[in-house]
């Protein structure tokens, strides 16, 4: 199969610009054709490894409650609410 075949036409001849494709592998060169893996492509997913290795611990921390208050007290949210309400109409306006 030859998906991707570059070739540019010039008036005289056909010339071959896979010849021009060059791969650096570290210290090697060597010629790349361009439909040698065009049909392998394909979207990234996950890989999964065959054997599982051991999970890590289950999280054995827990938090103590040191006083007998535990909860916030929001106390009067409707005057809070007033009193912000309040000071933003109040303030001057350029």
């Amino acid at each position: 199969m030859h998906h991707a075949d570059v070739e540019g036409v010039c008036v005289v001849r056909v010339f071959d610009t896979n010849d021009l494709s060059v791969l650096f592998d570290d210290a090697r060169f060597g010629l790349v054709q361009t439909e040698q893996n065009a049909h392998q492509g394909g979207f990234a997913r996950a890989v999964f490894a065959e054997q599982r290795m051991n999970l890590a611990a289950l999280k054995t921390q827990r938090n103590i409650v040191v006083c007998s208050d535990t909860r916030e007290i929001l106390g009067n949210i409707q005057h809070f609410d007033d009193e912000i309400i309040h000071r933003i109409l109040s303030l001057p306006r350029c």
